[in-house]
């Protein structure tokens, strides 16, 4: 097999708590939210996944994208809702 097909090692002084991929309940969980929105976003084709030994993962590149493209809030101070 050709070494360049291999994936790259982790970086040595890569932070543990750094994960490459999350189920569909720990995507959900970093925003607050449950497994079932995750699904929704990947039936919507919002979100993309991969399968990692036959379990659906979705890259941590995903939240980092959904997260970039959110909106920012801005609050009015003209009364109403």
């Amino acid at each position: 097999m050709n070494a360049k097909s291999l994936p790259e090692a982790p970086d040595k002084g890569a932070k543990q708590s750094e994960r490459i991929a999350y189920s569909p309940k720990e995507f959900g969980g970093l925003f607050g939210r449950s497994a079932t929105w995750a699904y929704r976003l990947l039936y919507a084709g919002t979100i993309k996944a991969v399968r990692i030994s036959g379990c659906m993962m979705i890259p941590a590149e995903e939240a980092h994208r959904i997260t970039a493209e959110a909106e920012e809030v801005s609050f009015s101070s003209g009364g109403g809702r």
